[in-house]
């Protein structure tokens, strides 16, 4: 078996989802884009969250001790900051793609939006939670695993899809009511 084997050309016809009419593919470097753009911002959010946090007495860093160490502040506050950003992350993401059009601010900057596949709308709420529900697993131990996974799939799939594409039956396409760029 190969495993650097495109995706099928039909893989998001197993799942059930495939578009009614070709759409334009945004390709992987557009899609980077946008999302180092979104990384930039949830940082900022994170970073926000974090210090309003400690700023009202609602958490406390302290040191980290791992097996008797202490490894110091600075890696308890990284702690928190991890903490942070995951429910940050869910939300950025599932309330700019269910309630703003599918378009996150990075999206929406580089021409881009998430629609379902199967009639070119926005996903809803739920979609976009579970489209992004997953994007979780790239966080811990496997996730050069899950990160793999996501790239073939989007390199050679039909329709460009990830792990959370395929769950939620979206995809993401160029926004024809943005310039190209």
């Amino acid at each position: 078996m190969n495993v650097l084997a495109p995706a099928p050309a039909a893989l998001a016809v197993r799942f059930g989802h495939r578009p009614p009419t070709p759409v334009p593919q945004p390709g992987l470097t557009r899609r980077a884009g946008a999302f180092a753009i979104d990384l930039a911002i949830l940082a900022s959010l994170t970073w926000l969250v974090a210090i309003e946090l400690l700023a009202l007495g609602l958490v406390e860093v302290r040191p980290l001790y791992v097996a008797g160490n202490d490894l110091g502040e600075p890696l308890g506050l990284l702690w928190l900051l991890a903490l942070v950003d995951l429910p940050v992350t869910l939300l950025y993401f599932t309330v700019a793609e269910g309630f703003a059009g599918g378009r996150s601010l990075g999206k929406l900057l580089l021409g881009l939006k998430v629609v379902k596949v199967e009639n070119g709308r926005p996903p809803d709420v739920l979609d976009a939670f579970l489209r992004n529900l997953l994007r979780l697993l790239w966080i811990g131990p496997f996730a050069p695993v899950f990160l793999a996974a996501d790239f073939w799939l989007m390199a050679t799939g039909e329709l460009e899809q990830r792990t959370g594409d395929l769950a939620s039956g979206t995809m993401v396409v160029l926004d024809p009511r943005e310039p190209r760029r």
